[in-house]
């Protein structure tokens, strides 16, 4: 007799898909929750970011990918207002008011972490990835006196250096009739200038022909768009870069040169080759003065955060300075009357050009509408809170932020030729005025 009628064994492939179902369920429990306790529920945005950040790395991937993110965030600021979710415990805000408010000296805000992905080697020294304001403010106390600017304009010699040397390969091209990569060069100029000042010597990425010095151009733009998605989802920081099977990878090429220049500094602290100071001759002073908090781990963080980060946004804003004055000659023109009128000299001096209007203008542009930053300054409000200047409150522990390239083009503020820069120069001509 059958004592158990109807009875079939459950196969592996049934029990797959219950304990799936059951994933599948606490996981979207876990997503409405999480969006519910947030407490932004009376801000607006897309129905995804109420629940997972992956809507904001499929919006950063699009805007980074499609060279428009300014345009995706206006779209966003079009639809939604002033004040948008982003994600399940994150906002932006598009209001050039909120700005103060969010990064004044005041508010005291740590860092989000989207900052996660600039930890070099998980260290949280680097002055970019510090979260907490004190701990930030102990750290950029140690070296203020590097970026002063009476210690900037003794880095001058430096910059003039590469200035020769930019200028002699941009002749070289006119004289032979041949085409010039500029913005290629624009890149390799900076990037040898910060290493001049920086470490007193040039990384030679304008030498011979020209080349891309220890790859340091391709990396950097890898790890922009790297930065751009990861600070989305911080987490994916741990899984692909920050866990103990990446650090075993050996060192890049460039690294070991930055790496063995440090150690052959620290060694020799004043070398004979070196007549005037750079920034890395302030960094082993400091380590000398403060050797537990400047420890030599620190000033290769100091050093090479220095190289990636002050080669990245300026070749990026001084190429799209020499495509504006190539393809508008009548502004090419108007500098260059300028130029002439200040008798200026090769290499100027910044004390020489400091006051001129439409060189600074234009200076300024380029760096308002051309920013590289790929994803928002995020903040981390505290346990009070905060309300922004149009009334909205932002309940605590939520990730704030406003996105640099909207804000820099917002109507409200450069008025309605905000996004044409013909105009915006000559605007900006008359501030600086």
């Amino acid at each position: 007799m059958d004592f158990l009628p109807g009875f079939h064994p459950v196969g592996v492939a049934q029990w797959a898909l219950v304990v799936t179902s059951i994933g599948i369920v606490l996981l979207l429990s876990f997503l409405v929750l999480n969006s519910r306790q947030a407490g932004l529920s009376h801000i607006p945005g897309p129905f995804l970011a109420r629940y997972t950040d992956g809507w904001a790395l499929y919006t950063a991937w699009r805007g980074i990918h499609f060279h428009n993110k300014v345009h995706v965030q206006r779209g966003l600021q079009a639809r939604y207002g002033d004040v948008v979710r982003t994600g399940p415990r994150s906002v932006t805000v598009f209001d050039p008011a909120a700005v103060p408010v969010i990064y004044g000296v005041r508010s005291k805000l740590d860092k989000g972490n989207a900052y996660v992905p600039f930890r070099q080697a998980g260290m949280t020294t680097s002055l970019l990835s510090i979260p907490d304001e004190k701990t930030h403010s102990q750290y950029r106390k140690l070296v203020s006196n590097a970026y002063s600017m009476t210690s900037l304009k003794g880095y001058e010699p430096y910059v003039d250096d590469m200035v020769n040397r930019f200028v002699e390969v941009c002749n070289q091209h006119a004289f032979a009739r041949k085409p010039m990569n500029l913005s290629l060069w624009c890149q390799y100029y900076c990037f040898d200038v910060v290493s001049k000042i920086t470490m007193g010597k040039p990384l030679g990425s304008m030498q011979g022909e020209g080349h891309d010095a220890y790859g340091l151009v391709q990396r950097v733009r890898a790890f922009g768009f790297y930065s751009g998605l990861v600070s989305q989802m911080p987490w994916l920081h741990k899984v692909l870069q920050d866990n103990a099977l990446m650090r075993k990878t050996r060192p890049s090429p460039f690294m070991k040169v930055v790496g063995g220049t440090v150690q052959a500094r620290l060694r020799a602290p004043d070398p004979e080759d070196q007549p005037r100071p750079d920034l890395l001759s302030h960094f082993v002073a400091t380590h000398a003065g403060y050797p537990s908090l400047m420890d030599e781990k620190q000033v290769l963080i100091m050093t090479s955060g220095n190289l990636i980060a002050g080669g990245l946004s300026p070749s990026a804003s001084f190429d799209e300075l020499c495509r504006y004055l190539a393809t508008h000659p009548g502004s090419q023109d108007k500098l260059y009357a300028e130029l002439q009128q200040a008798q200026c000299r090769l290499p100027a001096s910044y004390d020489h050009v400091k006051n001129l209007p439409y060189l600074e203008g234009t200076i300024r542009e380029a760096y308002r509408l051309h920013s590289s930053t790929s994803f928002n300054l995020q903040r981390v409000t505290g346990t009070a809170g905060l309300e922004l200047p149009n009334g909205v409150q932002i309940p605590p522990n939520t990730n704030i932020g406003c996105p640099a390239g909207a804000i820099n083009q917002d109507v409200r503020v450069f008025g309605a030729d905000a996004a044409v820069q013909p105009r915006a120069v000559d605007a900006a001509r008359e501030r600086n005025e």
